[in-house]
């Protein structure tokens, strides 16, 4: 029975620090069954909803500047909204606000879309079994997967020329670092297994001057160019080594980034920057984004990398704590590439009941 009440429901976008995620499940060598990621979630963007209680024989649906109105959750248009509610067994009597940009073909490359899923489903968890159940992390993080496991076969059907679908080589593009980033949420150490059991994360709290040191030591610069995502291992492969080097080769990298935030040095830019430059060669973007990279550098940045692929994705770039180098760094970059404002949030996706607006009390009947 759904929930009376209006819920409210939120899961942030996330930034990858650094990530060895690509467990080619063909390697059998014990010491590649395992990988690693650090993230942290944006506290400033993300994607929001409102849900509503409707009568029985309506769902109403409305994102961007669009509005549905059917009478089962099967025929809403939007897929995810459509696949999440079939998720939460949802078929009728309720309103769904989506209050952010609908995930498209380019995104933002931060997440988004992912974000999106999970927002959708932590805030009809909540409208389906009451804000007294405890819908955990780790079911989330399950439903999340699934949800992005049919997105992905559908999309792979629209594309097939004759109706087949390999399900193990399209399942095997599932990701874990965004899911497991965006649902627990803050600043995160993630370990994942080749046999998709759910990742062991850990949460490291940060401290409200913590949090805004770090913020103010990164800037999240937009290319603005199109840019396909790919495997970092690939461009490990055409240098050398071999499949076991390469995947150690990049946990190698992201264990300095864990063994950083452990002790806090991540903190200082000077050290944050040459770890963000070291996976430079691992994941980097065209010649015009290798460009702008190179301009920051020149201009006093400490090192980056670049984060997502949606619309040629971010740069991710460290700088120093001096105000003039920050300034100096700003005007090379212009309006054309003007950071995006951000803080490191707190919280990942999460659902609540909305206050019911309070008054004074009245004799009257």
């Amino acid at each position: 029975m759904a929930v009376k009440q209006i819920i409210r429901s939120t899961a942030p976008w996330r930034v990858s620090l650094g990530s060895a995620l690509d467990v080619n499940k063909a390697i059998k060598h014990p010491d590649a069954q395992w990988g690693l990621g650090v993230a942290f979630t944006l506290g400033s963007h993300g994607a929001d909803f409102t849900v509503y209680p409707k009568s029985e024989g309506k769902v109403l649906v409305y994102y961007g500047k669009t509005e549905e109105e059917v009478s089962r959750a099967t025929e809403v248009r939007h897929e995810i909204i459509r696949e999440a509610l079939k998720i939460k067994g949802i078929d009728t009597g309720i309103e769904v606000h989506c209050h952010v940009t609908i995930p498209s073909s380019k995104g933002t490359g931060l997440s988004s879309s992912t974000a999106f899923g999970a927002g959708l489903l932590v805030g009809f968890d909540m409208f389906v079994n009451g804000a007294e159940h405890i819908y955990t992390k780790e079911q989330l993080y399950k439903d999340t997967r699934e949800l992005e496991r049919r997105l992905l076969l559908a999309q792979a059907l629209r594309a097939s020329k004759d109706g087949r679908v390999d399900v193990a080589a399209e399942e095997g593009k599932l990701g874990q670092q965004d899911p497991a980033a965006i649902i627990w949420g803050g600043l995160v150490e993630m370990k994942f297994y080749a046999d998709e059991r759910v990742p062991e994360v850990r949460k490291k709290e940060l401290t409200s001057e913590e949090g805004q040191r770090l913020s103010d030591s990164l800037i999240l610069v937009p290319t603005n160019m199109g840019r396909q995502s790919f495997d970092p291992l690939g461009r490990l492969a055409s240098q050398s080594g071999s499949e076991i080097q390469k995947h150690l080769a990049l946990r190698s990298h992201v264990e300095n980034l864990v063994r950083a935030v452990d002790d806090r040095s991540i903190l200082d830019p000077n050290i944050l920057g040459p770890l963000l430059e070291a996976s430079w060669p691992m994941k980097r973007g065209n010649p015009a984004i290798d460009g702008l990279h190179e301009m920051i550098l020149k201009a006093g940045g400490l090192g980056g990398r670049l984060v997502g692929a949606g619309d040629g994705g971010f740069l991710l770039e460290a700088v120093p704590e001096d105000a003039s180098v920050r300034e100096k760094i700003l005007g090379q970059l212009g309006d054309a590439y003007s950071p995006m404002d951000f803080n490191i949030g707190l919280d990942g996706a999460r659902a609540w009941v909305e206050p019911k607006p309070r008054s004074y009390p009245s004799k009257r009947a």
